[in-house]
């Protein structure tokens, strides 16, 4: 069922509804700046999205504003003047407009950003003013791009709980984008982020898997269409890549050890090294971070290890941050936010080091 809730209010109180979609003509569709993998709607200003962590912003002038949805499936968090102007979250909404009103009749900043993990496609409508209200500029893009390509870990899985063991409902409540090390290593950069992500993926496709991987996935707009093209998107500044825990240690059987456990770890380096490179080409300036997670064993160290060595001796910019044991508070074992805030310290003091080398 659709749920909303107001999770902040300014000092003068807000309105916030959801009803049926209004094709009033009196609604003009506001110009919206958008980050993260998606592919363009059929109608202007829409856009359809299956990947995590999306956000939309615009700008207009005015009391009230209508953001439009055509999504059973996510969470959405609607954020007005930066939370100053209040906070709004709606829950699988389904096709409807959310109406906010009571707002000071002043210029206005309103982003909505995508906060749940969906394996299904949803759509978002755009943002409408009233013909009472004006139409501004949407926000110019942040200095940088940061794109990060992961698993679970960087898409937030069931960070917010309190427990590990969780149902489909509680990893549903307790997933957001929003509050992991990604959101945490772009607002210290002043940076616009870009997830490419998915709970339980793998870079390579391993004997016997019938699924895709990121290999094959990451160039689609939609990661379950192979036909998708994504929307025009902006090369990044910094690509964080942040997988390996489910072809090194989950993809392997307990009874292989040894000889077999090395070739796993032997294959992901090269298919590593050979992701990075492809991606090389489509950002030549990017500086590229490799995240290896200590609790998945020295068999995922030692790949990411001689993947950055073989990729900056062919002269790409790389560094390799290597995390501690951390405590995975999380749903089913994952990332708390102690650990997200543990994952984007190391991340930042790697990146401003890399940057003060390049600088130099």
């Amino acid at each position: 069922m659709p749920q909303l809730a107001i999770l902040r209010q300014p000092p003068e109180p807000i309105h916030a509804d959801l009803v049926n979609r209004d094709e009033k003509t009196d609604l003009a569709l506001l110009p919206t700046r958008v980050s993260g993998r998606v592919t363009n709607g059929s109608e202007p200003g829409t856009f359809q999205h299956q990947w995590p962590g999306v956000y939309a912003e615009a700008r207009f002038r005015g009391g009230a504003v209508t953001v439009r949805f055509d999504d059973a499936i996510n969470r959405a968090r609607i954020t007005i003047d930066g939370g100053a102007g209040g906070v709004v979250e709606v829950s699988r909404p389904g096709s409807a407009d959310l109406r906010i009103s009571g707002l000071a009749p002043v210029p206005h900043n309103i982003r909505m950003d995508k906060i749940s993990e969906s394996f299904s496609l949803a759509s978002f409508g755009g943002f409408f003013v009233a013909s009472d209200g004006d139409a501004l500029p949407p926000p110019d893009a942040r200095p940088k791009l940061i794109e990060f390509i992961g698993d679970s870990d960087t898409v937030g899985y069931g960070g917010r709980a309190q427990r590990r063991d969780c149902s489909a409902d509680q990893v549903f409540a307790a997933t957001d984008s929003t509050q992991t090390f990604v959101s945490r290593v772009a607002a210290h950069f002043q940076a616009d982020y870009r997830i490419i992500a998915r709970s339980g993926i793998k870079l390579m496709r391993h004997d016997g898997d019938a699924e895709p991987q990121m290999v094959e996935r990451y160039a689609r707009a939609l990661p379950d269409e192979a036909d998708s093209t994504p929307a025009p998107e902006p090369a990044a500044d910094i690509i964080v890549i942040a997988l390996g825990p489910n072809d090194v240690v989950s993809n392997a059987p307990t009874h292989l050890v040894g000889r077999d456990r090395r070739r796993l770890s032997f294959e992901y380096q090269h298919a590593l090294v050979d992701f990075v490179r492809a991606r090389e080409g489509r950002n030549p300036q990017a500086l590229f971070v490799l995240l290896a997670f200590s609790e998945y064993g020295n068999d995922l160290i030692d790949a990411h290890r001689a993947a950055e060595k073989a990729l900056r001796e062919g002269g790409a910019r790389i560094t390799l941050v290597v995390l501690p044991w951390r405590d995975r508070r999380g749903c089913h074992w994952h990332s708390s936010p102690r650990d997200h805030a543990t994952t984007a310290d190391r991340l930042i003091a790697a990146i401003a080091a890399a940057e003060r080398d390049q600088a130099q």
